[in-house]
């Protein structure tokens, strides 16, 4: 793992693949805001201050390119309360560093339950089987939409290829 250090900038530039000023503002706002919430960490204080910048590590890196994932599919970060806990949770787990190291195809879930009044997205739990939001690891390239991974109670799920992810990030 890598233990290059990024500044805000970086971090926007790194996970949208763009060095496109309009994009890059955006992003960095959406970074700072994220960082605010405590879901992408930072080396040291979360204010940098004036003159100091924020720094942040490969795996804050990750974090925030998980959260521009689901962000892009119309996820709000309040719906995925208490995301920072789950992140801190899997970033520990032998799923993560197999993502990292582009060993093996590992996927993140997230669910939407189908409930009366409408969809309503499930709040976050533990890494168990029942989670909406979990890791989940494919054998094979073929097991991913093979049963793999159980969503009948769910209206909804958005599965991130993390594997993939992690490696357009280039770290």
């Amino acid at each position: 793992m890598s233990s290059e250090e990024y500044t805000l900038r970086q971090v926007a530039e790194i996970i949208t693949g763009t060095t496109d000023p309009a994009v890059i503002s955006r992003v960095s706002r959406q970074v700072r805001h994220w960082t605010a919430e405590d879901i992408v960490p930072t080396l040291g204080g979360k204010h940098g201050g004036s003159g100091v910048h924020r720094r942040y590590d490969a795996n804050a890196v990750r974090r925030a390119a998980i959260t521009l994932e689901l962000v892009r599919y119309g996820i709000t970060i309040t719906s995925l309360e208490p995301f920072d806990e789950y992140l801190d949770d899997i970033a520990d787990h032998p799923k993560w560093e197999k993502a990292v190291s582009g060993g093996e195809n590992v996927f993140l879930s997230y669910s939407i339950e189908c409930v009366e009044d409408g969809n309503t997205p499930i709040g976050l739990g533990t890494r168990d089987e029942a989670d909406p939001l979990r890791l989940v690891e494919a054998q094979t390239e073929e097991d991913y939409g093979r049963g793999l991974i159980e969503v009948k109670n769910y209206a909804s799920t958005l599965v991130i290829n993390l594997t993939k992810l992690f490696a357009r990030l280039d770290l």
